[in-house]
């Protein structure tokens, strides 16, 4: 590691367009050039967890930097898996991926699809982590995370997005032993040049919450530097987090403490929001554990039938999922006009299980009758349409 590393932060204007902050921020640390040469071919790892816009990385800072990295004539591709609970060819036609690919001309891979390469870890978590192939055929990783505070890290950030190289199999036994340990142990394997964090917004959950809402001003911009982890130590500390209290990133410092002596650009008090009244309680440390047996489950399961999974039951029925009203449905059929995967009975006013694949929650947002009500976890809300009574 380099003796000075550089974190910028361009915090949002109304006269700046996400992209013209992106730009600034890749200029503040010498310009796409130092890690871009002609002809080299460059990941772009996004965070493309679910199928809603607000939960994954703003595609105006993915069209950002594919622009920085064609301008030094290198060629960029973006590759993506989903959340484990979802499907991912599914997510990506639901957020458009494969029209954003086209208006870019780059290519894009639904790593579900492509190949994995086992590598072997010394005294690791377990023996060995499946990670994507292209993490090693490609030139380099540009990491696009979105900054999040989800229930099982206290913050996801630019260590965490790098979980989506992992094959499904993987991840699931690390969530079942150690998923903190599990992040610094694939963090060491793999190295992006270049991490931008998309922080317009901090989500209360890593997929169904809402942006947080705090007297003090938001962070509202983009986090950029060379060293993910000093990334993300900033990044806890912009929203009055310690980072040393986030598990993974102390495990991460104790080994490469001279990540802390970080030179800012763009930063002031006022960029300061409250995220302390956030910290996980008991009833998040028993929702933790409950997620660690289920992925215990699942990785047993999966030694015994394959294709079938439990955490997907887990968290379509203690989780959140759209439920129709009966009383207040009249049959009109939009919800089912809607629904990009037809699990929709109108007949019955039900909507079926096969929904826990997607859970998109598309019928929630459009109907006008608000006959469909979302059931499951109470404290988790929708990005996409915010009702008192949910």
């Amino acid at each position: 590691m380099n003796k000075t590393t550089q974190t910028v932060h361009i915090k949002n204007s109304a006269a700046d367009s996400v992209q013209k902050r992106v730009r600034a921020a890749i200029d503040g640390l010498g310009g796409m050039r130092q890690w871009v040469s002609p002809g080299r071919r460059i990941v772009i790892k996004p965070n493309f967890v679910a199928p809603f816009r607000e939960a994954v990385t703003d595609f105006d800072v993915i069209r950002a930097v594919v622009k920085e990295i064609k301008s030094v004539s290198g060629t960029p591709l973006i590759a993506e898996s989903s959340g484990y609970e979802f499907n991912t060819e599914q997510t990506f036609q639901l957020l458009e991926v494969y029209d954003l690919a086209m208006e870019l001309d780059v290519e894009v891979l639904n790593l579900d699809n492509e190949p994995y390469r086992k590598i072997p870890v010394e005294n690791g978590l377990i023996k060995n982590y499946s990670i994507s192939e292209i993490a090693f055929s490609a030139d380099a990783i540009i990491n696009l995370p979105r900054l999040k505070k989800p229930s099982q890290t206290d913050i996801t950030c630019g260590m965490k997005n790098i979980f989506g190289l992992l094959s499904r199999k993987t991840r699931a036994k690390i969530h079942s032993v150690n998923l903190d340990r599990g992040i610094v142990e694939l963090n060491r394997i793999i190295n992006p040049v270049l991490t931008i964090v998309d922080a317009s917004t901090v989500l209360e959950r890593a997929v169904y919450g809402k942006a947080i809402q705090n007297r003090r001003s938001q962070i509202d911009g983009v986090i950029a530097g060379t060293d993910t982890l000093a990334v993300d130590r900033f990044c806890c500390e912009l929203p009055g987090i310690e980072p040393d209290s986030i598990d993974h990133i102390s495990i991460a410092s104790k080994k490469r403490k001279s990540c802390q002596d970080v030179g800012l650009m763009g930063y002031t008090e006022e960029n300061y929001t409250d995220l302390a009244r956030l910290r996980h309680t008991t009833k998040e440390k028993m929702h933790r554990l409950a997620y660690r047996l289920i992925f215990t489950l699942e990785t047993i399961l999966s030694h015994l039938v394959r294709e079938s999974s439990i955490v997907s039951y887990f968290h379509y029925y203690l989780g959140i999922r759209p439920k129709i009203n009966a009383s207040l449905c009249d049959r009109c059929g939009y919800c089912a006009e809607v629904c990009p995967i037809d699990v929709i009975d109108l007949k019955r006013k039900k909507i079926l299980r096969d929904c826990m694949q997607l859970r998109c929650l598309r019928c929630y947002e459009e109907c006008n009758l608000n006959a469909i009500e979302l059931v499951g976890r109470k404290s988790l809300r929708s990005p996409v349409k915010d009702k008192a009574d949910v």
